[in-house]
């Protein structure tokens, strides 16, 4: 299985050596006896009590050492042992249990007696795995070589939620530094066990009353169990280095698709766009994390970067998200199709766009723009004209008012009294609305839509552009106000929110007018043929609203001057 003899250190290589042994004992005995053979005494509830310091030894050495200590221990052999024994021991953890020490019964009663903890040779040999995996190029290549996505997708379902941490950081890892060309296609075959195991653990938390946050109001957050916001979290960084760093979002929701629902009332691709969105506002780069702690997966280690070697495809990213935007709505998922709005609106949010994520020095592609030559924005748009306008106080008279030019202004603007084109343009009829998929649908729609226009002067062209006509018009028809549950609410905030001075997140019906907003600033700041679209926007009719008619007001236009004045009844 390997060579403890090539290693000059003679401390890692008597380490290595114990490793070793173990696992070719655990392959000798068939892998089915937990403790590996070693009958417990009253010292050692668990497997060989030279393993477990072992085992941690290279672990905090590949930590310390790096890429070199790591080369030496893939040319040695560490790779297939790790791995035979996170099969052999799957997620066996420290524990307590009691032992009888004078139980009683009836009224009677006695102390009990914890064991010692047992050791966990299963995590902390995944834990070292992660190590090897996130060292540099030879280590990502012998874990690939020494285990793929077979055994890693195996120690996931022996180990559950325990190993998942480590093995996604482990597969993380070499999708981002491997240059062979299996690598990406196999990672993929993961989803479904991360998935799987996540959803399990997820199940679990909602029996032990923790709740399961990714299907409650709050879809931005995670589960509250801290374990398995960890693992979740280091899953969504694997997702994130195939979706936005290697661009297979397509591949990764085709295969989440074939997967049954995590979790009671929260689908596989749901499941997928939503720890992306959580990953991106999280605002966490891709980098190599090495465990030097068992307490938390995600604790403790060393952080160096580790970009991609191979071509960023923020294109293919963006295309995926359009069409899951696409293929959620109006009709689908309306769990999936919110998922992918606040993913839309996280990767616009980021100054960066998005290329931090995959690389340290920005060098991953700028998503964001990719969305916008992808037909984000004219998907957005079409989105909030099937909305209609926003549900308003006001007489079914002024909802029929006359229309403007489709180059100026949309049924939602005009519907809504914001205003008409020069004279002498066409006019056209509103569409029928159609009711939200949730309640946040509008908030959100627009929020993705701000985001996406702030200080990109070529969102603000494709607004200006929009096929479907007027689409300066779509946004601001958003700036009011909706008195019913049919629209409003916005969505979590951002991670990048101080960066981008976006608005805070919001709750009620408001916030969708307050990120419509945000959307006409920025519209108007990137694009002057936009500002000047509104500009030439003049009124129609004045409508009378319950405030002004309880004050004995009207409102009234000025037809000479385009002046609106209100006045006493």
């Amino acid at each position: 299985m390997g060579d403890p003899a090539t290693l000059a250190d003679p401390a890692l290589a008597s380490a290595l050596a114990t490793i070793l042994a173990a696992a070719r004992a655990g392959g000798a005995a068939g892998g089915k006896d937990e403790n590996g053979g070693v009958a417990p005494t009253a010292d050692n509830a668990g497997p060989d009590p030279d393993l477990v310091p072992a085992l941690r030894s290279l672990r905090d050495a590949v930590a310390r050492g790096g890429a070199g200590v790591a080369a030496a221990l893939v040319t040695a052999g560490a790779p297939a042992a790790l791995v035979s024994l996170c099969l052999r021991f799957g997620d066996a953890r420290d524990g307590s249990s009691s032992t009888g020490g004078g139980g009683g019964g009836g009224g009677g009663g006695g102390s009990a007696t914890p064991c010692p903890p047992r050791p966990r040779p299963g995590l902390v040999a995944a834990q070292a795995l992660a190590n090897l995996a996130t060292s540099g190029r030879a280590g990502a290549a012998g874990v690939w070589g020494g285990s793929g996505p077979a055994s890693l997708g195996a120690i996931v379902a022996r180990g559950g939620v325990a190993l998942t941490g480590p093995a996604a950081r482990a597969a993380a890892a070499c999708v981002l530094s491997g240059g062979w060309g299996a690598t990406v296609e196999g990672a993929v075959s993961l989803v479904p066990p991360f998935l799987a195991t996540l959803g399990a653990a997820w199940a679990e938390t909602v029996s032990a009353g923790d709740g399961n946050a990714l299907a409650a109001a709050d879809p931005g957050s995670l589960p509250s169990s801290s374990s398995v916001d960890t693992a979740a979290a280091d899953v969504a960084t694997f997702l994130g280095a195939l979706c936005l760093g290697e661009g297979r979002l397509g591949a990764v929701l085709a295969a989440a698709g074939a997967c049954p629902s995590p979790t009671p009332g929260l689908g596989a691709r749901e499941a997928v766009l939503r720890l992306l969105g959580h990953w991106v506002a999280e605002g966490r780069p891709l980098v190599r994390r090495r465990v030097g702690s068992e307490e938390g997966a995600g604790a403790g280690g060393d952080a160096t970067s580790a970009p991609s070697s191979q071509t960023q495809t923020p294109a293919a990213f963006a295309s995926a998200l359009v069409a899951a935007l696409a293929a959620a709505g109006p009709s689908g998922p309306a769990g999936e199709y919110e998922a992918a709005l606040h993913l839309v609106r996280e990767v616009a949010a980021r100054p960066d766009g998005g290329a931090g994520l995959v690389s340290e020095g920005g060098g991953g592609g700028d998503a964001a723009a990719a969305l916008v030559s992808g037909g984000g924005v004219e998907a957005l748009l079409a989105s909030l004209r099937r909305l209609g306008p926003p549900a308003v106080d006001r007489p079914p008279a002024a909802v029929a008012a006359p229309l403007s030019n489709t180059a100026a202004a949309t049924p939602a603007a005009a519907a809504s009294g914001a205003g008409a084109a020069p004279p002498g343009t066409t006019t056209t009829a509103p569409a029928a609305a159609r009711p939200a998929l949730y309640p946040a649908e509008r908030a959100d729609t627009t929020a993705a839509l701000a985001n996406l226009l702030h200080r990109r002067p070529a969102a603000a062209a494709a607004v200006v552009a929009d096929p479907g006509g007027g689409g300066p018009a779509t946004i601001l028809a958003q700036c009011q106000v909706e008195r019913w549950g049919g629209g409003g609410g916005g969505g979590g905030g951002s991670g990048q929110a101080a960066a981008s001075a976006l608005p805070p997140p919001g709750l009620g019906p408001a916030f969708a007018r307050e990120w419509a907003l945000w959307a006409v600033r920025n519209l108007c700041e990137a694009s002057p043929a936009a500002a000047a679209a509104l500009d030439s926007l003049t009124p129609v009719a004045g409508v009378d609203t319950p405030e002004l008619v309880a004050a004995g007001l009207r409102v009234e236009v000025d037809v000479g001057t385009g002046k609106v004045r209100t006045v006493k009844r």
